[in-house]
């Protein structure tokens, strides 16, 4: 289960659970639900990997392999938001051939 806190916050990125609302120094970033809790999840575990298998199951509560792509789509536009939001998504790191994971920012 992601992090039980009500806010999370990493370096400029503000994800408020509760609200589900996500946020880049103060100014909201528009996701969707599965971008909310793919965020929420891997953000709430910093540094853990997450394979494309167990996001599937965690946020799409499936494991249908023909599924896997969606969490590939997902992450990309995910990440373009919060470029265009001014938060380097690079914190996101692609495991090649794994899946995801977020990592610290300074």
């Amino acid at each position: 289960r992601a992090s039980c806190r009500s806010v999370i916050v990493l370096g400029a990125l503000q994800i408020d659970v509760a609200a589900r609302r996500v946020a880049v120094g103060g100014a909201d970033v528009v996701v969707t639900p599965k971008e909310f809790d793919l965020l929420h999840l891997l953000a709430g575990h910093v540094e853990r990997v997450f394979t494309r298998v167990d996001i599937l199951e965690r946020i799409w509560e499936t494991k249908h392999a023909g599924y896997i792509r969606n969490v590939d789509s997902h992450m990309m536009r995910l990440r373009r938001k919060l470029d265009a939001a001014g938060f380097d998504s690079s914190c996101i790191e692609t495991v090649h051939g794994t899946g995801y994971r977020f990592t610290r920012t300074s």
